[in-house]
């Protein structure tokens, strides 16, 4: 428990300028219930509204008695203009990683200070501090003894923030944790990229992926209220230079765990539990110490069992005007045993309760226990209550604040008010009112990823309760943002639910919906046989439907899967139709898609005029509606179409352009991307190198196997046209073992047309024959420019051995083939059939 360490600055502040809190809550763009709780130091206000009130009182943050602002809720916005050149050469030079990540599910630390903890907190400081090599502390203690409350007040010790110097993440575990969640918001906070969490199927994979991208960085890892060591070990991903803190009810846990001792909390000695209840009842206890201290005995000096009767007894100090001890808590048997005299002690509070507040507690524990919270909104929508109820619950300590305008449980007290709820009308209530957030916030992935928990709680609830048609909704709008957080094993799961009761339902559009969402996770997951698969029955509904939205949308993903696939005609058609519904309903998102998806497919194939004019409309379409991803994604593709007819000073424009735009929002794996066509226009080779040496440690970074396949493609051309042939190998074969795993002929067929410049260049004519040959078996049909550079390269075997006419007949067929493609070797091959006798 935490005690008042300022006066009531805002309070006197407000009164001093005559103001009602209605007023300052008018002034400030609130409400008087917010600005009463931060006034009673219920709450503190979030960042913005401190903000707001230092700028109407003139004063610093610390002057009104809040923490200091830190630069983690600084808002950045990039612009949507076009830079000049010389701006993009500048921004292209590599970025350093943000240091100081704080996890923004660290619980906000109120302007107090704890009771009675100072010495454990100096030893946790001093273990974790001194632990070195990834040390671990453990923290134990009985429910309710502030274990929690221990590990927040360390998150925003300064002195610890200035030893850990990258950072502070923070996992809320509980008995059911969601830990595919936690380790996606871990990941996503670390940089780990889309593409690369496409790859993590498993908790293990996750944890490993997030302990290499950590590598050798200072950070703190808290684990908090683990339940099981399994969960607590997944989370154990700290590097070197890391330390962990993990706070468990179970000392089985803590001694599973650690190997230097558990630092068990105890309960708070007299003199401390006197000076938690003096702070909350002092009236009473400054009169009635003594049977404040047997009162104090009874109950072994658990915090949580303190903070309940010190706020029942000034609760009921103010009812009977009185400045005695109450006698409701004497009459209580209040055994030994602390656990159950913290039961007890719940018990007698819930019993003071009026009905109308008890019944509010009781649909409270519908909501995941802490060390979870839910928001203000939803307690008041779910309970069907007011906020002067909530106010009520407050006071008794019953409910917690856990930051502003957010509440939390304990455990224990949810534990005891859940088998009470005996009406399902608030459960009915908060599966509907959480149906009606992720389809109102579908795209809102920062108030998703904060609700998270609940809305997982929510699934579990309808499908209890069989409300599946309420089930089919919820997965159906969730389901966006598990894809893009990486979370397809549990995107699945819920889907395949969803799937068989929209079939019991006889639910077309849940039906239809559901495998479209399957398809685009295989997309996602590269399985392009599986993708193929499942969307034609997706669209067969969808056509007998007549519903054009999705019909585009299958479309589009269908398309993109015949493309990745070779199936150019297939892929075309899907593509166009998909396009012309997108038009005809006014979907800019989707239109903006499908063009940067038909220009590649366009580009791949050397058809750069009609390439181009996909990307330009898409660009100008994304500059409009302000996507940024996809502004950064039709820049590079626009680039790469100009690169690919020699148009090298453009390409290089819009590969910086599209660059500096990447760096800005962290969009990581199209910088792989970006690196490997800009180093591949530099005839530097030094600044060639560098930009793929800085593309394929980025791409290592995010196990991005295709940018990696296509990163050593290039260094192994500059090796070779250095001569160092037993390093371009090396580059060469890892790059056809990555592109031949991902199932991409394309990729393989040009890394095979390297491997066999480098075999011609050391002589090795049979080899090189073979390689050859096998990249003309191997490449999608209509890839013409991979046909004509492979008969380039068996004109020059042909040449070796002495058969021009041959050499010339095969020349000459890729010169006609390049030339029509506009493609960028052609003045290669001109040149060389010039030098022929």
């Amino acid at each position: 428990m935490v005690i008042s360490q300022t006066q009531n600055q805002l309070k006197q502040l407000r009164l001093s300028r005559n103001l009602s809190q209605k007023q300052l809550a008018d002034r400030i763009g609130t409400s008087r219930f917010s600005i009463g709780r931060w006034e009673r130091h219920i709450t503190i206000p979030p960042p913005t509204f401190i903000t707001r009130l230092c700028d109407f009182f003139q004063l610093t943050p610390e002057k009104l008695g809040f923490p200091q602002l830190s630069s983690q809720h600084t808002t950045l916005n990039y612009p949507l203009s076009r830079p000049d050149t010389a701006t993009l050469l500048r921004s292209a030079l590599p970025q350093t990683i943000p240091e100081g990540i704080y996890d923004p599910a660290i619980p906000l630390s109120a302007p107090n200070y704890l009771v009675g903890r100072e010495t454990e907190i100096a030893t946790l400081k001093q273990r974790l501090f001194t632990g070195g090599n990834a040390a671990l502390t453990a923290l134990s203690g009985l429910p309710g003894v502030g274990k929690t409350a221990l590990a927040i007040q360390l998150a925003h010790d300064p002195e610890v923030r200035e030893h850990f110097t990258d950072g502070i993440l923070w996992a809320a575990l509980g008995p059911q944790p969601d830990i595919p969640g936690v380790l996606s918001r871990w990941g996503t906070l670390l940089g780990i990229s889309s593409a690369q969490m496409t790859a993590l199927t498993t908790n293990e994979e996750w944890a490993k992926a997030i302990r290499r991208t950590i590598g050798s960085r200072k950070m703190l890892l808290i684990i908090d209220d683990a339940w099981q060591v399994e969960a607590a070990l997944t989370f154990k991903t700290g590097g070197p230079e890391c330390a962990h803190l993990i706070t468990t009810r179970l000392p089985t846990i803590a001694t599973h765990l650690t190997t230097d001792g558990v630092l068990v909390l105890p309960e708070l000695n007299e003199a401390h539990s006197l000076q938690l209840l003096s702070h909350l009842a002092p009236q009473i206890i400054l009169q009635e110490e003594e049977k404040s201290l047997a009162l104090i005995r009874a109950v072994g000096g658990l915090p949580l069992a303190l903070t309940l009767i010190g706020h029942s007894l000034r609760s009921q100090s103010n009812d009977d005007k009185t400045d005695h001890v109450p006698t409701t808590f004497w009459s209580t048997s209040l055994t030994t045993n602390l656990h159950h005299s913290l039961e007890g002690v719940i018990a007698v509070t819930d019993q003071k309760l009026p009905a109308h507040v008890r019944s509010t507690l009781y649909t409270l524990s519908i909501f995941p226990a802490k060390p979870h919270s839910f928001s203000e909104e939803a307690a008041l929508t779910i309970a069907n209550c007011s906020y002067e109820i909530l106010d009520a619950l407050i006071d008794t300590g019953l409910l917690e604040c856990s930051s502003s305008d957010r509440y939390t449980l304990h455990q224990t007290i949810a534990d005891y008010a859940r088998p009470k709820l005996m009406d399902t009308t608030g459960i009915v209530r908060f599966i509907q009112y959480y149906l009606t957030y992720v389809e109102e916030h579908k795209r809102d992935y920062e108030l998703l990823e904060m609700e998270r928990t609940t809305i997982l709680a929510a699934l579990e609830q309808a499908s209890t309760q069989n409300m599946w048609a309420e089930y089919i909704r919820i997965v159906l709008a969730f389901t966006p943002f598990l894809r893009l957080r990486g979370l397809y094993t549990q995107a699945l799961n819920y889907l395949a639910l969803a799937h068989t009761a929209a079939q019991r339902l006889n639910d077309h559009y849940g039906i239809m919906n559901t495998l479209l969402y399957q398809g685009e996770i295989a997309l996602k997951q590269s399985d392009y046989g599986r993708a193929k698969e499942i969307l034609p029955q997706a669209l067969k509904i969808a056509r007998d439907l007549e519903d054009r939205e999705c019909i585009s949308a299958i479309l589009a993903a269908s398309g993109t899967a015949s493309w990745k696939r070779g199936e150019y005609p297939q892929a075309e058609a899907e593509l166009q139709e998909g396009l012309t519904l997108a038009r005809q309903i006014g979907d800019s998102e989707r239109i903006c898609n499908l063009l940067l998806t038909l220009g590649s497919a366009f580009g791949s194939r050397s058809i750069h005029h009609q390439a181009e004019i996909y990307i330009q409309e898409g660009l100008e379409l994304a500059y409009t509606i302000g996507n940024r991803e996809q502004i950064c994604n039709l820049l590079m593709n626009l680039g790469v179409t100009l690169a690919a007819q020699e148009k090298r000073e453009r390409a290089e424009h819009y590969f910086l352009e599209s660059l500096k735009l990447a760096r800005q929002i962290g969009y990581r794996e199209l910088i792989c991307a970006l690196l490997a066509n800009l180093g591949s226009l530099q005839e530097d080779y030094q600044k060639a190198e560098a930009y793929f040496r800085e593309g394929v440690e980025l791409a290592q970074t995010l196990h991005h196997r295709e940018w990696m396949s296509a990163l050593l493609i290039n260094s192994a051309i500059i090796a070779r046209k250095q001569q160092r042939y037993t390093e371009a190998e090396q580059f060469i074969q890892e790059s056809v073992h990555l592109a031949q795993q991902l199932q991409r002929p394309q990729l393989s067929a040009h890394a095979l047309y390297e491997h066999g410049n480098i075999s011609l260049a050391q002589d090795q004519l049979t080899t090189a024959q073979d390689i050859f040959q096998q990249m003309l078996a191997i490449m999608p049909a209509g890839c013409l420019d991979l046909e004509a550079l492979a008969h380039y390269g068996l004109a020059r075997i042909a040449a070796s051995r002495g058969d021009i006419a041959q050499a010339k007949q095969l020349g000459q067929t890729s010169q006609t083939t390049l030339e029509t493609l506009h493609h960028r070797y052609t003045k290669e091959v001109q040149e060389w059939l010039q030098s022929l006798p």
